[in-house]
């Protein structure tokens, strides 16, 4: 671990994808105005990432294939490859996010002794035709309060709370009522990704799709009291119709 002009450069060797992209988020919801840069560098075992939004592929090779928190489409990391992660202030250093971009692209070319190029409108450096550096930026505003933020990021402000406490149980309550589709394909993949890291999570929802989509086993509530339980199995996938069976009392007049 050293410090160059005030950036935190950590050297932390070979580290799974999943904790390493929570541990993120936690640094992320937790820093200051005084907390200093930091910069990660690490390789991952094999893993596949996925971008928000990007359709899930059939992958059969042993390989995970995790959601990860940036666009695109499918990447694969694994030992060899060099990742950086930068989690650095932009605005404190007055570095705006393509001129940050820039520089990153600068650094790998000088790395490679100019043999490096940039293309027209593709992130990213290449070597005779072939892309041998990615870049992904994530920008937050973090002079912005909570209170100021859209519902989806408010979420996602409150989660980044909770994930510094790293806790082993969580209880999320119509975790994205009021945010838009995106800020819920966001949402859900913290939530997955969580759930995979071992972390149980309980969560409250009146919002179907949503129930079906993240849940392993659904307890339907019907006046006060449990109606029954429905769990997802490989064979047997949650359907709106056994829920809404349950939630209306359904079930007992089919019985009868």
């Amino acid at each position: 671990m050293t410090l160059v002009e005030e950036i935190l450069v950590k050297q932390l060797g070979r580290v799974d994808y999943l904790p390493t992209l929570e541990a993120m988020r936690v640094f992320t919801g937790r820093r200051s105005e005084a907390t200093a840069d930091e910069i990660w560098l690490l390789e991952h075992p094999p893993v596949y990432t996925l971008g928000q939004g990007a359709e899930r592929p059939s992958v059969d090779n042993g390989i995970p294939l995790v959601r990860a928190d940036r666009g695109g489409e499918i990447t694969y990391h694994g030992p060899g490859q060099v990742v950086l992660y930068a989690l650095v202030d932009l605005a404190r250093r007055g570095i705006k996010v393509k001129q940050f971009v820039a520089m990153l692209e600068s650094s790998v070319i000088e790395l490679l002794a100019g043999r490096g190029e940039r293309k027209p409108g593709a992130p990213g450096v290449y070597v005779g035709g072939a892309k041998i550096a990615a870049l992904g930026i994530r920008a937050a505003d973090v002079g912005v309060t909570a209170g100021g933020l859209s519902g989806g990021n408010q979420q996602k402000v409150l989660l980044s709370r909770l994930l510094a406490t790293t806790p082993k149980v969580l209880i999320l309550d119509e975790p994205t009522r009021g945010v838009d589709v995106g800020a819920k394909s966001e949402i859900y993949s913290i939530i997955d990704n969580l759930a995979k890291s071992g972390t149980a999570i309980l969560v409250i929802s009146s919002d179907l799709p949503e129930v079906i989509g993240i849940c392993d086993r659904v307890i339907v509530m019907r006046a006060g009291r449990i109606a029954g339980e429905i769990r997802r199995a490989a064979t047997s996938p949650l359907s709106q119709e056994d829920i809404m069976a349950l939630a209306t009392g359904m079930e007992q007049l089919d019985a009868s």
